[in-house]
């Protein structure tokens, strides 16, 4: 009887793993055949995608293969959907916050309704490529004017927040340029505890400005590549083991993939990790495929 129980449990023990997936003890199989990704990506708000999003980052963060996520918010609190999915699976978030509401006569008051619409959300970063994007872009130094107004009153109000800086254009050398003003004016005034730098980095002449201009000047904030990849489902393994290595020399901590899912059509598809997000089943591309094994 002793055998039998035992052969019992054993099964039932190997049809958990088969449900649950690999044991927390035993690590994922992408950790030895792509040891250079960095368990992060870009999530955009969909809440047509929700259920698509789910069975993606649910396989995704039982390989331990995605840890957070950055997701772009609206200060009306519409990306709370998709925000209250990746903290519902214990992602770890980091907030865009609009660049419209970067330009008006009250960003303090703006990034309050930021912090009151998502309170599961610790770190925001203040605007995305702000110096190129949009109808009115910011010079880095009104950019700059603004989100020393933002920290100064997070550091008196919200002892836990942390914030990271616009990210940097990822191509060609403009973002290097806005990232070295961007680190003068931070010495004056930011807690090296409660910044970060953000940049995004697309091509080789943008990655080997940021790399000329960091070896320059080593800045003593943290450095975060918020977006990057290669519009190439085929190509996006090669990306990460070609790529990644340099981008943790500037020193990058974190390293965020564009995108989870960035549509089915379009000029930025062929970044997504997946395909079919608003009309589950989910379709892996090859890089998902490994990073899930």
């Amino acid at each position: 009887m002793k055998q039998i129980g035992l052969l019992l449990l054993t099964s039932l023990v190997a049809a958990c793993q088969l449900i649950s997936g690999p044991s927390s003890s035993t690590p994922p199989a992408w950790q030895t055949s792509l040891p250079q990704w960095s368990p992060y990506v870009v999530l955009q708000p969909d809440d047509g995608a929700l259920v698509g999003y789910r069975e993606a980052l649910t396989q995704l963060t039982s390989r331990r293969a995605v840890t957070g996520a950055r997701i772009q918010l609206f200060a009306d609190g519409r990306a709370a959907p998709t925000v209250n999915l990746a903290a519902s699976l214990q992602i770890e978030i980091l907030g865009i916050v609009d660049n419209a509401d970067l330009l008006g006569a009250d960003p303090e008051g703006n990034f309050d309704r930021y912090r009151a619409a998502y309170p599961q959300v610790r770190t925001f970063q203040i605007g995305n490529e702000v110096t190129t994007s949009g109808p009115t872009p910011m010079t880095i130094d009104q950019y700059l004017d603004t989100f020393v107004r933002i920290y100064t009153r997070v550091a008196n109000v919200y002892p836990d927040v942390t914030l990271v800086t616009q990210a940097a254009f990822g191509a060609g050398q403009i973002g290097a340029s806005d990232l070295m003003a961007t680190i003068s004016r931070l010495r004056t005034f930011a807690d090296p505890s409660r910044v970060v730098l953000g940049m995004n980095a697309y091509t080789p002449t943008a990655l080997l400005s940021y790399e000329a201009a960091l070896r320059a000047s080593p800045p003593p904030y943290r450095i975060w590549v918020t977006e990057t990849g290669i519009a190439d489902q085929a190509s996006a393994v090669v990306y990460v083991t070609q790529t990644y290595p340099r981008l943790f020399a500037l020193p990058a901590q974190r390293i965020y993939w564009y995108a989870l899912w960035a549509g089915d059509s379009g000029i930025d598809s062929g970044y997504s990790l997946i395909s079919s997000a608003s009309r589950p089943p989910i379709v892996p591309g090859p890089l998902f495929q490994l990073l899930t094994k």
